[in-house]
């Protein structure tokens, strides 16, 4: 499997995506929400990960907090898993917005996930 991407995300790089339509309004609430499901993503070989990711999309939660780490234990330090869930989420049509997770709550260990539809 294929863990390089044309364009990656650094180990201590931010993001905020979201889609035309979300609003400004739903972002503050993606960032202020108490309410994610949690999904952890450390120790997991890449496939397992990209797994757990896809399940996690797919359930029938609306808001998500996944755990994919900095990428400082990877080889050659590259933020394997935090790339994976960068391109996955950007991809991925049930995706509407995603953004690193405020620095008290993993930074950019971690990522806020808004879906369409769920609970």
């Amino acid at each position: 499997m294929n863990y390089e991407y044309e364009e990656t995300v650094g180990n201590n790089e931010t993001f905020n995506v979201r889609k035309p339509g979300v609003t400004q309004n739903q972002m503050r609430h993606l960032k202020q929400s108490k309410n994610h499901h949690i999904i952890d993503l450390h120790g997991l070989k890449f496939t397992e990960a990209k797994l757990a990711l896809d399940q996690a999309i797919s359930g029938k939660f609306k808001i998500l907090k996944i755990i994919h780490g900095k990428g400082y234990h990877s080889e050659d330090m590259k933020p394997v898993l935090k790339n994976m869930v960068f391109h996955d989420l950007s991809d991925h049509p049930k995706v509407i917005a995603f953004c690193s997770a405020k620095p008290n709550d993993g930074g950019v260990g971690a990522t806020y996930v808004l879906l369409k539809g769920g609970s």
